[in-house]
């Protein structure tokens, strides 16, 4: 196949890696699975790829999550924020890999930042934010602050 040089891209285009500001974003996780490190001495992970909406439903990007298993009390916090979301009924123990089952497909609104702390900026789901998840009906039907009318006079009132 021959390329025709007149029709080569003459900008660079844009990234589809552009960083997404920190906030609060509606998401689908698009696939949740177990992964091994690379360092195989380290436990498995749950990998969430998050796809990240902006309030018109246009697409941002997607994302990765990493859930650990870990005695860090962030980390447990975060486990236990995903699965109130979704009123996932676990009792007493369960697995990472239980959440693989149930997550596909599901929609939340989630908490990024973006992590400058690497050699390369990257957004990530801000586990030191408030809640880190959320039910999309909670943040959707949350009150509007709306600011009290202002009843002072003006001056072509006098």
């Amino acid at each position: 196949m021959a390329i025709n040089f007149n029709d080569l891209p003459q900008e660079k285009p844009a990234s589809q890696y552009a960083l997404i500001p920190g906030g609060k974003y509606r998401c689908i996780i698009e696939n949740a699975e177990m992964k091994t490190p690379k360092d195989e001495t380290k436990p498995e992970y749950l990998n969430l790829q998050l796809e990240i909406f902006d309030d018109t439903g246009a697409s941002l990007g997607r994302i990765w999550d990493i859930i650990t298993e870990s005695a860090n009390e962030h980390v447990r916090y975060k486990i236990s924020r995903l699965i109130k979301v979704f009123n996932i009924p676990f009792t007493n123990n369960f697995e990472l890999k239980d959440l693989t089952k149930v997550l596909k497909g599901k929609e939340m609104m989630v908490d990024l930042k973006v992590d400058d702390s690497q050699d390369t900026d990257k957004t990530v789901v801000d586990i030191f934010s408030a809640d880190i998840y959320y039910p999309v009906e909670a943040v959707i039907n949350a009150p509007v602050f709306e600011p009290e009318e202002d009843n002072t006079p003006s001056d072509s009132e006098y």
